[in-house]
């Protein structure tokens, strides 16, 4: 036996009585074992189930440096990017707003402005192109009280005709509708009673949504006129015009109903942005002369405003009994966007204005504004014709037109 060996299992056959017993029974145990066939997989999970191996402590220390400079490299470089991207992102917004506050001023001078003595802007409809547009007209009035004038310039929107007979009635009839009105500077409440309707032949979304336009437009518009001549310090104006104009929230009902003709809903402040695409204004509108009215013989001013349809130009047509006296091709110049200062770039609005056109000749006069100025200019002494439009400024689907009749005794 070697005595090296503190457990010669292996040893020969006379190795001592112990050490042969438990050979045999280490021998019967293991040849009870059987290997299960999933044996090798089990072994393998476990053994992936083990903790993964730890660099050690030195290779860890020499990475560590350049890991956290390029990771302080790349939070620099995305911190300086956001930081860019917020400060053109904020002067961008800064520039909207200071460009929307001079439009919104720009529109609420020229009504101040082109309002005559005792009367009240009123916004109407009229139908260009195939869809429904905003021109405005005036309304004489004897109200007293801001309130109250407010209140009346959008009892008749609703429910006055407009004097152009070109225009049409989005509303229904409504004889007793009964509108109340509290102004302030920066807010003008109103609240309809009953709800008014839709004209009898119902109205789409499109079209609904102007009818409401031209309720926020007539108050914003009469409010603005109105607080001229109010005393200082009332409500109207103890306060500058927020940059937007004033917010306009309409009930109906006592806020029984909240969406005008079931359509559009009433639970938001409105303000007029004509600044923006949805501007629901005419995209061409005469401002003056006003619809039937007289005019002494001698010469014709008229002016009014356009959206610069490609190039920032109107055509103006003025015909007597039918025929053409005068056409020309006027500019637009002072565009809202840049508070009057300068002609508007495409897809802005700016004013047109003739002066001194002859009207010496009694007979009923028809002045004419369309755009684009695409086509020849009808020449003097050729009659209006239908193809030209009711009034020759041009009905295709690519021209914007409105007209005016006026007399001369």
């Amino acid at each position: 036996m070697n005595r090296d060996d503190p457990f010669p299992l292996d040893g020969p056959p006379d190795d001592e009585p112990t050490a042969a017993l438990l050979r045999g029974v280490l021998q019967r145990q293991a040849d009870a074992v059987r290997p299960s066939p999933d044996g090798l997989r089990r072994i393998q999970a476990q053994i992936a189930q083990q903790p993964h191996r730890r660099l050690p402590p030195r290779r860890l220390l020499r990475g560590t440096p350049l890991l956290a400079a390029v990771a302080s490299v790349v939070a620099l470089a995305v911190a300086g990017t956001a930081g860019v991207r917020a400060v053109a992102q904020h002067r961008a917004e800064v520039a909207a707003v200071a460009a929307a506050a001079r439009v919104e001023q720009q529109v609420a001078t020229r009504e101040v402005r082109a309002a005559p003595a005792a009367s009240l802007p009123v916004y109407v409809a009229g139908v260009q192109n195939g869809r429904a547009v905003l021109f405005r007209e005036f309304r004489t009035t004897g109200t007293q009280g801001v309130d109250s004038q407010v209140a009346e310039a959008v009892r008749a929107a609703i429910v006055d005709h407009p004097d152009d007979g070109d225009y049409v009635q989005l509303f229904g009839p409504e004889p007793e509708v009964t509108v109340t009105a509290r102004v302030t500077s920066q807010r003008i409440d109103l609240d309809i009673s009953p709800p008014p309707r839709p004209r009898p032949a119902g109205l789409a979304w499109d079209d609904a949504n102007v009818a409401l336009q031209q309720l926020v437009w007539t108050a914003t518009a009469t409010a603005s006129v109105v607080a001229q001549t109010a005393p200082p310090g009332s409500p109207v104006n103890a306060r500058p015009v927020p940059a937007g104009g004033r917010a306009v929230h309409i009930t109906l009902d006592h806020g029984s109903d909240s969406r005008l003709f079931d359509l559009i809903p009433l639970n938001a402040d409105f303000q007029r942005t004509p600044d923006k695409g949805n501007d629901p204004r005419a995209k061409v509108w005469i401002i003056d002369p006003r619809e039937k009215s007289p005019h002494a013989r001698g010469s014709l001013d008229a002016d009014g405003d356009a959206v610069a349809l490609g190039q920032a130009s109107v055509q103006v047509v003025l015909a007597r009994d039918g025929v053409v006296v005068h056409a020309a091709d006027v500019p637009l110049a002072q565009s809202e966007p840049s508070g009057g200062t300068r002609p508007p770039l495409s897809g802005q609005r700016g004013e047109w204005r003739i002066s001194g056109w002859d009207v010496s000749q009694p007979g009923r006069y028809d002045l004419i504004v369309s755009a684009p100025t695409t086509g020849a200019l009808p020449t003097e002494g050729s009659r209006l014709s239908a193809a030209e439009g009711p009034f020759g400024a041009g009905t295709s689907g690519a021209r914007w037109w409105d007209s005016k009749t006026f007399t001369v005794e």
